[in-house]
């Protein structure tokens, strides 16, 4: 199974669910979204990897997706974008 497969099964368990995700499925949805995010912030706002990841880990969006319960990393790019 893929990475973006496991992805989709994660998300797909535990989008319209009431129950938290497990420590394991939550840490490996973040591996995934996290790069993708920082892709994003590097391609909006034409600055390097380096200026990248500092913006997204020093952001508000950060301080909000490292928190299961928000549900914030189910958003999409649109949602990304706004809070960096």
């Amino acid at each position: 199974m893929s990475k973006n497969q496991k992805f989709k099964k994660i998300l797909k368990n535990n989008v319209f669910s009431d129950k938290s995700m497990t420590k394991i499925e939550f840490k490996a949805t973040l591996q995934m979204l996290v790069p993708m995010i920082i892709q994003t912030i590097m391609d909006n706002k034409n600055i390097t990897i380096i200026e990248s990841i500092k913006l997204f880990y020093l952001s508000k969006l950060y301080e909000k997706l490292e928190i299961e319960s928000t549900k914030l990393w189910h958003f999409t790019n649109n949602g990304w974008q706004s809070n960096c």
